[in-house]
């Protein structure tokens, strides 16, 4: 899995961990509906290193966790959830 695929796993997968639509992560995040959108389907998408520490503020976590590959994954899920205790 390259790196945006991780990247558009985890998103979707924190976002949906936070009970929160993509709008919702997009208002608290200062970003557009359509790129959270895209950043969660598309693995062409290259987004900004500030693009991602602003989807990383909303969603309450560290930057370079976004690039965790377990993160997502069924061994990951565990810690995933711990992020928010």
């Amino acid at each position: 899995m390259n790196s945006s695929q991780i990247i558009q796993k985890n998103i979707r997968y924190l976002r949906t961990t936070l009970g929160i639509t993509q709008e919702q992560l997009a208002f608290i995040s200062g970003l557009t509906s359509a790129c959270v959108s895209r950043l969660e389907r598309d693995s062409k998408c290259n987004p900004t290193v500030q693009t991602l520490d602003h989807i990383a503020e909303g969603l309450k976590i560290q930057t370079a966790q976004l690039f965790d590959e377990q993160l997502a994954s069924e061994e990951g899920n565990y810690r995933a959830s711990t992020l928010y205790e």
